[in-house]
């Protein structure tokens, strides 16, 4: 790959999903750019609720890469980096195009402000969107055959996700969409939409950070238990307990803006965790 595209496949990764790609730079040369490739792609997606006003014109875009990431997509594909490099890798490994069309399908969510009505439907969205890049990285890395696959990645994507949505509470509308209805009215949404701080944002808050917490402890043994490489799929996942940390930081200086981690304090928290085997 020219330099020309490998740069934009980074500048895409790094804007939206600098866990994921920090730990694709960690990959051996094989499978590098595969795993860039998925973060880059992961964060064009991301992008979309916040670059559109009207539903619709999201629903578009994710047409756009439903049709160019198609076994016979490659004439919408030709010119984009992202959408080429995404294209090569599903060919190169396989890539399940269910697993695929689970993580576009879980950002029309945010595209109509839905939210989960519970605590399981939030499950189900992150075990297809969070859950299903976890998955696709995981058959990248040829660690899709280890143990209940489906279950660890349901769990990472549930912690991961949790995590740094919630972080990102109130700045970005999408991250408040994934709070279920059972904790947070439409009428405290609306109230965070407008800047104030609703009395049930906190314990809803409380909530999803310990099933967050618990998603967590309950893969634990399975990862601790993976060969490096196996592990590698995984590794934002060693940014959970710092971002609940600072949630929590958060949360004792009310009114305080929520800090997330700096890049720098990404890349040596992922390579650390990468180096001595522990999430």
């Amino acid at each position: 790959m020219s330099e020309a595209p490998l740069d934009a496949l980074r500048e895409a990764a790094i804007s939206r999903e600098p866990d994921r790609y920090f730990a694709a730079t960690l990959a051996p040369q094989t499978i590098r750019l595969d795993l860039i490739a998925l973060a880059a792609f992961a964060a064009e997606l991301a992008n979309i609720p916040t670059q559109v006003r009207e539903p619709l014109a999201g629903e578009i875009r994710l047409q756009w890469w439903r049709d160019a990431l198609a076994p016979k997509g490659g004439e919408a594909a030709a010119g984009h980096p992202v959408a080429d490099a995404m294209r090569t890798t599903i060919a190169r490994h396989g890539l399940p195009t269910e697993i695929i069309e689970g993580v576009i399908a879980s950002f029309a969510d945010a595209l109509h402000g839905d939210r989960p009505a519970d605590e399981n439907a939030l499950i189900t969205h992150m075990a297809a969107g969070e859950g299903g890049l976890f998955r696709l990285a995981a058959r990248i890395c040829a660690a899709h055959e280890i143990g209940d696959i489906w279950h660890i990645t349901r769990a990472a994507g549930l912690a991961y996700g949790l995590s740094r949505a919630l972080l990102r509470l109130p700045e970005e509308r999408a991250a408040s969409l994934v709070i279920p209805r059972t904790l947070l009215s439409d009428e405290d949404l609306g109230q965070l939409d407008a800047g104030g701080t609703p009395a049930r944002l906190a314990p809803a808050t409380a909530t999803l950070s310990d099933l967050a917490r618990t998603a967590m402890s309950e893969i634990a043994p399975q990862l601790a238990n993976m060969s490096r490489a196996k592990r590698l799929p995984f590794l934002p996942l060693a940014m959970v307990r710092p971002n609940l940390r600072a949630l929590q930081t958060g949360a004792k200086r009310r009114g305080a803006a929520l800090i997330e981690p700096l890049p720098i304090s990404r890349l040596l928290r992922i390579t650390w965790a990468h180096a001595r085997g522990r999430l």
